[in-house]
C-alpha cells in the first residue's frame, strides 16, 4: 500500500498556551480568539473525571499511575507505526521491542488502508461555531470522504473477540504445521497414528502453535524453526489431554468419544508417552539449549499444575 500526499495545501499555524484566567489550555486562532482545546473540554466533563477518580482510589495511586505511563508509551510507539506506514516509511524491524503496539497495527491496518489521499498531517484546525481548537493526526479522504482522522489505542479489546486476525496472519505456516504433525505421528505401531489421529482430528483451533507462530511472525522471524517448535507445542499438548482423559475417566472430548473410551486406558497412556517423546525430539532437533529449557520447563510445569489439581 502507498499512500498519496498532496503537497500544495498550506497548514493553519495556532499557537497554544495556557490561559491565565481559567488555568485551562487554550489554542490563539488567527482571528485572535482564545479557543479551548477539545482534550481540556473531554477532560473536564464531571462524569469523566469522577469516573477517573473512582478508578484510581479502586486500583490505589502507584498502580494508577504505572498503568496510565504504559498506556501514554503504548500510544505512543503505536502513533509512531502509524505515521511511518501512511508516511510510506515503515520497518517493523524498528519496533521488534514494542510487539504490543505492533499487534495493535496489524489489528488496525484494514481500517488504515481505507485512507485515500492525504491532505495534511498533525494539522491544526478550530470551529468559531463550536468555539474549540486543536490538533489532529491526519486530515484525509477516507473511503472517499473528506475526514478529520485521529489515530487511538485502548487496553480493550472488542467485545467479541476473533482469532480471525491471528489465522490470517499464520495460515501458511499453520499448514506446515499440520504437515509436520502427520509426519511425526507416523509409526510401525498402527495403534499410534490411529489412537492419536483420532484426537487431533476431533478438532480444536491449534491455539497453542497459532501463539507460536504468531509471536514468530510479529518478530520479523524469517526461518522456519518455529514450524517444528510449534508442533512440537501441539504434541505436548495432545499428549496431556490423553493422559487427563484417563486420569479423569473422560468419556467425551470435543463433543466425540475420548480416545480411551475407544481403545482403553492403557493404549492411551502409552500413546500420550509416545507424543511426548515425540515432542522432545522436535525439541531436541532444533539445536538450542535455551529453547530445550524453556520448553521441558514448561512441560514440567503442566505436570505439576495437573497434580495439584488432582490433590485438592
Amino acid at each position: 500500500m502507498t499512500f498519496i500526499h498532496l503537497e500544495d495545501i498550506t497548514p493553519i499555524e495556532m499557537e497554544a498556551k495556557t490561559d491565565e484566567d481559567s488555568g485551562k489550555r487554550v489554542y490563539l486562532t488567527p482571528g485572535g480568539e482564545k479557543y479551548a482545546s477539545v482534550t481540556t473540554v473531554i477532560g473536564s466533563n464531571p462524569a469523566k473525571m469522577k469516573g477517573i477518580m473512582k478508578w484510581r482510589k479502586r486500583v490505589g495511586e502507584d498502580k494508577a499511575n504505572a498503568i496510565s505511563k504504559r498506556s501514554t508509551s503504548r500510544g505512543t510507539k503505536y502513533h509512531s507505526i502509524v505515521e511511518d506506514y501512511i508516511n510510506n516509511v515503515l520497518e517493523l524491524d524498528d519496533y521488534k521491542k514494542f510487539p504490543l503496539p505492533v499487534v495493535m497495527f496489524h489489528h488496525s491496518r484494514a481500517s488504515l488502508d481505507r485512507i485515500n489521499k492525504i491532505y495534511l498531517q498533525e494539522a491544526a484546525l478550530y470551529s468559531d461555531t463550536l468555539k474549540l481548537a486543536g490538533r489532529v493526526d491526519c486530515i484525509a479522504e477516507f473511503d472517499g470522504e473528506l475526514s478529520i482522522i485521529d489515530f487511538k489505542t485502548s487496553g480493550e479489546f472488542a467485545k467479541k473477540p476473533s482469532l480471525d486476525l491471528l489465522m490470517k496472519l499464520v495460515t501458511q505456516d499453520l499448514d506446515k504445521v499440520n504437515a509436520t504433525i502427520l509426519e511425526h505421528m507416523q509409526s510401525p505401531v498402527h495403534l499410534i497414528p490411529q489412537l492419536a489421529g483420532h484426537l487431533i482430528a476431533a478438532g480444536g483451533k491449534r491455539l497453542r502453535p497459532m501463539l507460536t507462530l504468531g509471536t514468530a511472525a510479529l518478530c520479523q522471524y524469517s526461518g522456519d524453526r518455529h514450524i517444528k517448535l510449534a508442533a512440537c507445542v501441539e504434541f505436548i499438548h495432545t499428549a496431556t489431554l490423553l493422559h487427563d482423559d484417563v486420569v479423569d475417566a473422560s468419556e467425551l472430548r470435543r463433543g466425540k468419544l475420548t480416545a480411551n473410551s475407544v481403545w482403553g486406558n492403557q493404549p492411551s497412556v502409552l500413546v500420550g508417552d509416545f507424543l511426548f517423546s515425540r515432542a522432545f525430539q522436535l525439541m531436541v532437533s532444533d539445536g538450542s539449549l535455551h529453547v530445550l529449557k524453556l520448553l521441558s520447563n514448561a512441560s514440567a510445569a503442566v505436570s505439576y499444575t495437573h497434580l495439584r489439581a488432582h490433590e485438592t
